[in-house]
């Protein structure tokens, strides 16, 4: 089933849950680029919990991930197929991004008892590079599913608006 086609079927709360999962997890990813603006010990635990959204986000997509193998199989249109490729490569680098920022934990692995060997300079490096390259994924990710953010834009917040400006305007009339 295509994402946008979900928008028409769907309730309201499953898909304001759908938003508010990706608004979180976009703004986690934002502020986990800006670690001064939370300290190492809140990204550390922003990275880890970022990784349960993460998991969350694919259990309530997950009609529509396996949409895209029956649409890539049933027919041969380019945009499932990329769409398919891009959250694959997404999905990795944030994986990789999570366990090499465990790979370098100082607070929160240690506060839970878990002692990890000291992280060289490389896998900094490869946190940061992974971090980098994800960030052009993930603009790509939500370029491929603009048309499902705005149908919900428009059945969360324009119909109702244009539903209560017209139900005035007849009563007005009237």
């Amino acid at each position: 089933m295509e994402k946008t086609e979900n928008v028409k079927t769907q309730s309201i709360g499953k898909i304001l849950t759908h938003l508010v999962l990706d608004v979180g997890l976009l703004v986690s990813f934002i502020l986990l680029n800006h670690m001064r603006s939370t300290g190492k010990s809140l990204h550390e635990i922003l990275g880890t919990a970022i990784g349960a959204m993460i998991l969350i986000h694919l259990i309530l997509h997950w009609k529509m991930i396996l949409g895209y193998f029956k649409r890539i199989f049933k027919s041969h249109q380019y945009l499932p197929i990329l769409r398919l490729i891009v959250n694959s490569v997404l999905l990795v680098c944030l994986f990789a991004i999570i366990i090499t920022g465990l790979m370098m934990s100082r607070s929160l692995l240690p506060s839970l008892g878990i002692q990890v060997g000291r992280a060289g300079r490389e896998i900094e490096m490869l946190h940061k590079m992974i971090t980098r390259y994800t960030i052009y994924v993930l603009g790509l990710h939500l370029i491929l599913q603009w048309r499902w953010y705005l149908l919900v834009i428009k059945r969360l917040f324009i119909n109702p608006v244009a539903s209560l400006m017209g139900k005035r305007q007849n009563k007005e009339i009237a």
